[in-house]
């Protein structure tokens, strides 16, 4: 037995299989759906369904963790500010340009078509 004991394996495997998917930027999301569903479907159709399910999830986070933790080694910020940024950029609708300085209603603060505010 080495260092991950072998009812592990599979779901190493497995996991380690979508982060080199999440990771093929070339392949975009297409790349991570055929390999996600792939995972699943050899998870489901496996003697212990559950089982696998559960080392997948375990494992993915476990490999999140440590990924997380080197991003933020190498760039400085802590986890709270990597995690809110990804959430920023894929998750929340892109702002209207002309909105940055402000809501609309309110001059759009900094907009080059805002008077002074009074």
């Amino acid at each position: 037995m080495g260092i991950v004991p072998e009812e592990h394996l599979a779901g190493l495997r497995a996991s380690l299989q979508l982060m080199a998917a999440i990771g093929q930027a070339n392949g975009g999301r297409e790349v991570f759906g055929r390999t996600l569903r792939r995972v699943l479907a050899e998870a489901k159709d496996g003697p212990d369904p559950d089982g696998a399910l559960n080392q997948l999830i375990l494992w993915l986070s476990t490999l999140s963790e440590h990924f997380l933790d080197q991003l933020s080694e190498a760039t400085g910020l802590d986890r709270g500010a990597l995690l809110a940024q990804a959430y920023r950029m894929h998750y929340l609708p892109p702002r209207p340009r002309r909105s940055q300085g402000g809501p609309p209603l309110l001059g759009g603060f900094g907009a080059p078509e805002a008077g002074p505010i009074r």
